[in-house]
């Protein structure tokens, strides 16, 4: 079967707009395709903390093959907010001449940061510091009809280098995505693929890199949510350029029938939603002491001080479970505060008698969120867990949990 995701125009059309227009030096960007009947794009830029607000009304095109689609992209550049919404519905078969004609939907965000690290107070600070990048990606698909393919990404881009010696310097790249189609089965309804790489500024070929990493809290298509962060060691004084970028895009679904490799292509009537309006956010993450240079709105607003209290690898600033340690942060419950430090059941931002008797009915079973230590199964462990929190408030974890 030919899996064509999307049109290979709509594509080279993003690549390009991060890499080579003049929006990559701009606080942030967005494009979305189609903006029209007739299927153009549509691409602006954002400075000084203004938002871009591309379709904000979700108003649907049609173009002349009978794709119905809805893009809209919202980009905040003082806060690093991208939020986005595709849908698509072809109501009929459909045979294109080649790939490059195949229609589908697609919108895109990116945020940038051109900045420096600045010299700390203490002079017998290291000269070279780790900075950890963040963005947590989160949204759902929706499969209204057919197997349509659906692709959420994030990706995060810093470009480092030392303006008197450039031909040191080295662009990292970590990327991730959750991706639904044809190929998926009713058991494993979204895949997921990840990769992280290091480049040298002038190219080369790309080598495999350890600082990207990526935390999947949930690939269930009606909450997909994960956290992808990208780690390497910069240097004081050296150029910083940093590129956040999420993507979504729905494409149809290819006919099995259609085995010949040559053209034309032939796509079966699907219909989906991809919806992320509610990610994704970016933050940096700065060891005590250290700063970055300039005046640029974004500063103020995701960069943060790395302290690791209960040395987990999961900086406070973003660690759900700030005295417990918990590398893989799960949360079950989506309330802010990990299994690993939430015995509140009930979300009444206390564990007392009644978070107990809850636990008690889930006692040996498998219900993720009464599993403190994320092991499978509610157990002993999770009691002792339980017992050591009894008549406390949960926590203590993100700035935006339930009861801070």
């Amino acid at each position: 079967m030919r899996i064509y995701p999307f049109s290979s125009s709509s594509i080279l059309a993003l690549v390009a707009l991060l890499l080579t227009s003049p929006l990559v030096v701009a606080d942030g960007g967005a494009t979305r395709t189609p903006a029209n009947s007739a299927g153009d794009d549509q691409t602006s830029s954002a400075e000084d903390g203004e938002i871009i607000d591309l379709n904000p009304n979700r108003l649907p095109v049609v173009t002349p093959d009978g794709m119905e689609s809805v893009t809209s992209m919202r980009v905040d550049s003082s806060t690093a907010l991208i939020q986005g919404y595709v849908a698509y519905d072809l109501d009929q078969a459909q045979s294109y001449p080649t790939s490059d004609d195949v229609s589908g939907a697609v919108t895109g965000g990116f945020i940038t940061l051109d900045t420096f690290l600045a010299a700390p107070g203490n002079p017998d600070a290291p000269d070279t510091v780790d900075i950890t990048i963040e963005i947590d990606l989160s949204g759902l698909f929706e499969i209204n009809a057919g197997a349509p393919t659906m692709l959420l990404q994030g990706d995060l881009a810093l470009t480092t280098f030392d303006p008197a010696n450039l031909a040191d310097g080295l662009i990292y790249q970590t990327t991730f995505g959750f991706l639904s189609s044809a190929l998926n089965d009713v058991n494993n309804p979204v895949s997921t693929n990840f990769g992280s790489t290091v480049n040298s500024l002038f190219g080369g070929e790309p080598q495999s890199f350890d600082g990207g990493a990526v935390i999947i809290n949930s690939q269930a298509p009606d909450d997909l949510s994960a956290k992808l962060t990208l780690t390497v060691p910069v240097t004081l004084g050296d150029s910083f350029l940093l590129t956040g970028f999420v993507l979504g895009g729905i494409a149809p679904q290819p006919d099995p029938a259609d085995i010949d490799p040559e053209d034309p292509v032939d796509v079966l009537p699907s219909s989906g939603v991809i919806d992320f309006s509610n990610s994704a956010s970016i933050r940096i993450l700065v060891p005590e002491g250290y700063a970055f240079e300039g005046d640029d709105p974004l500063l103020d607003n995701i960069v943060l001080v790395s302290g690791d209290s209960d040395s987990d690898g999961q900086p406070d600033a973003t660690d759900n479970c700030t005295e417990v340690a918990n590398a893989s942060q799960l949360d079950s419950d989506s309330d802010g505060y990990g299994n690993a430090c939430d015995g509140d059941f009930n979300n009444d931002c206390i564990v007392n008698f009644i978070d107990l008797a809850a636990f008690s009915n889930e006692f040996l079973g498998t219900n993720a969120i009464f599993d403190l230590n994320g092991d499978g199964t509610v157990n002993f462990l999770d009691f002792a867990s339980l017992a050591n929190a009894f008549l406390s408030i949960p926590g203590p974890g993100l700035s935006t949990g339930l009861c801070e």
